[in-house]
């Protein structure tokens, strides 16, 4: 063929591109290790206190590192009462944790890293949001995105309707 060297549809790469680069920091926290490749327009938004919270505890949740801490916790509200445990440790845990890792910290522990530091002060209020993400090498839309688009079939719903932590999210098909 002629065009050896000229990128086209049949010879380029996936426009996904959510492949580990070479020399990329891969000690990272197991919560923020999926590959996700954000696209499209980008918007600045701020969370509302609750969007906040609900955000900073999927995260801390939902991190395999933080288990022990979330054990340790766990168990010292147990040790008070057995009356709403659940709701007690995800309405108190990010404070304990946060003052667990100041506290570390000042003790010079090797435990308190720096990502763990971090995680505790939480995220920011201020946030970007995209119309779509790419993962696995499949593209995930907004439902707003895909509604502007004209996109009226939702396959799955990637984030519940109920959830305040993020705009919904729909895997949408293709209008013919």
């Amino acid at each position: 063929m002629y065009l050896r060297d000229i990128e086209t549809k049949f010879n380029r790469d996936g426009h996904i591109n959510d492949e580990t680069q070479e020399g990329q920091n891969n000690n990272r926290l197991s919560v923020f290790a999926q590959k996700a490749c954000p696209f499209g327009g980008k918007n600045f938004l701020e969370l509302s206190q609750q969007q906040h919270e609900a955000a900073h505890w999927y995260i801390l949740n939902n991190c395999e590192e933080l288990q022990p801490y979330l054990n340790e916790h766990f168990n010292q509200l147990k040790m008070e009462s057995n009356v709403n445990l659940l709701q007690r440790q995800q309405k108190y845990f990010p404070r304990w944790f946060k003052e667990r890792m100041i506290s570390l910290r000042h003790e010079r522990s090797i435990a308190a890293t720096n990502e763990l530091y971090a995680l505790a002060c939480g995220p920011d209020l201020r946030v970007r949001s995209y119309s779509g993400c790419g993962v696995n090498g499949v593209r995930y839309h907004t439902f707003d995105h895909c509604m502007a688009l004209g996109r009226h079939q939702t396959i799955a719903n990637i984030i519940p309707p109920s959830s305040n932590v993020l705009p919904e999210v729909g895997l949408t098909t293709k209008r013919k």
